[in-house]
């Protein structure tokens, strides 16, 4: 017996991968900001900072190997790897279903395959701002 809108049981089942990539957007932002208050505090310079004169040392010493830097860095990469993987699980879910209902002949209201696409491509964008966070 087939669930007579199993289209919507989808769609909350993706909604729920939604919210874990959003939650991994939110928790890179956090540790990130966490990052850079503390490397200023350790440095008191810009984590963006550029010498003009590559020759001339900082001050930078053995701050950056700060412990607590290292720590917010794992958290940070942690929610990377958790954004990653739900992003995988998103696409291969939306494409398992699309395929399900077409090839299937499952009945689904002609908006089914935006929704896929669409909860598709959000998460790409804001798996792209968790690893920009990352990376940075």
């Amino acid at each position: 017996m087939v669930l007579p809108e199993w289209w919507l049981l989808s769609i909350l089942v993706l909604l729920g991968v939604f919210v874990v990539i959003i939650t991994s957007y939110v928790m890179s932002l956090h540790f990130a900001s966490v990052e850079e208050r503390r490397f200023r505090v350790l440095t008191e310079l810009d984590p963006n900072y550029l010498d003009p004169n590559v020759l001339e040392t900082t001050t930078l010493g053995q701050n950056v190997l700060d412990p607590s830097l290292i720590r917010t860095r794992e958290r940070l990469e942690i929610w990377s790897r958790v954004a990653t993987r739900a992003y995988l699980a998103m696409v291969l879910s939306s494409a398992a279903l699309y395929l399900a209902s077409t090839f299937l002949g499952l009945e689904n209201p002609f908006w089914y395959p935006l929704v896929l696409s669409g909860f598709t491509f959000a998460s790409a964008y804001f798996v792209y701002r968790v690893w920009s966070k990352a990376r940075e």
